[in-house]
């Protein structure tokens, strides 16, 4: 049996988005599935927290800068996974409410950097209380094994998609 198959009652099964019939088969499809948890788990976050209190561009962007601090909007574009121009806006009004900070770089002062504010941090650790509230409840009945694997496999998968198709 191939590393792509499974077997499902004596039958094997591909693992990607085509239905043993030939249709998609979006219940079997990975991105599916992580899209699916991705856009539950930001719904459960907007009903604990209020839609209209906190968006999901500030939950990441005070995530990221609560343990990598003093970074350029391009770095946090990178790491966060949102636009440059997107991520601008967002600072700015996350900055009009005290939550971060931008300076100039010591070494660059061309390059401006967002710092989280002590108003930012505390505000975030208020945020995480409700995030690790909202993951135990998504992680509930799976072993810590199952969890390591599951965070290794989806390591393998971004960094099969992250190496070049060219190489």
């Amino acid at each position: 049996m191939s590393a792509r198959a499974t077997k499902t009652k004596g039958k094997r099964r591909p693992h990607g988005p085509q239905s043993a019939k030939g249709g998609f088969a979006h219940e079997d499809y990975a991105f599916y599935l992580i899209a699916h948890v991705d856009h539950r788990y930001t719904l459960e976050m907007q009903a604990a927290l209020g839609a209209d209190r906190f968006s999901r561009t500030e939950w990441r962007t005070l995530a990221i800068l609560s343990s990598r601090d003093g970074v350029s909007i391009g770095e946090l574009a990178d790491v966060t996974l949102i636009k440059r121009s997107t991520l601008s806006r967002v600072a700015d009004r996350m900055e009009q409410q005290g939550l971060v900070v931008r300076k100039p770089r010591a070494d660059d002062a061309r390059i401006i950097e967002v710092h989280i504010s002590e108003r930012g941090r505390a505000f975030f650790q208020d945020i995480l209380r409700v995030a690790n509230r909202q993951y135990e409840r998504a992680v509930e009945g799976l072993s810590d094994a199952d969890l390591d694997r599951f965070h290794k496999t989806l390591r393998h998968m971004l960094d099969n998609l992250t190496r070049s198709p060219f190489a």
